[in-house]
C-alpha cells in the first residue's frame, strides 16, 4: 500500500476538506486512520496538518455547540 500513498493522501485530504458532505469527511477520517495504521505513514506536510487541525477544531466546536 505504501506505493499508493502519494495518490491516496491528496484524495483523503480533499475529502476531509469537503465542507458540504459530513459522511464523506467521516469516511475520509476512517480511511486516513486505516492507511496510517497499515503503513505507518505519517504526513509531515505543514499545510496539510494545519488544514486538518482547523477541520478538527470546527468539528469539535460544532459537536460541543449542539
Amino acid at each position: 500500500m505504501r506505493q499508493y500513498i502519494s495518490e491516496l493522501m491528496p484524495l483523503i485530504v480533499e475529502a476531509l476538506l469537503d465542507g458540504a458532505a459530513a459522511t464523506k469527511r467521516e469516511v475520509a477520517v476512517a480511511t486516513l486512520g486505516q492507511v496510517v495504521q497499515s503503513t505507518g505513514y505519517v504526513a509531515c506536510h505543514f499545510v496539510t496538518l494545519i488544514k486538518i487541525a482547523v477541520l478538527f477544531f470546527i468539528w469539535w466546536f460544532y459537536v460541543n455547540l449542539y
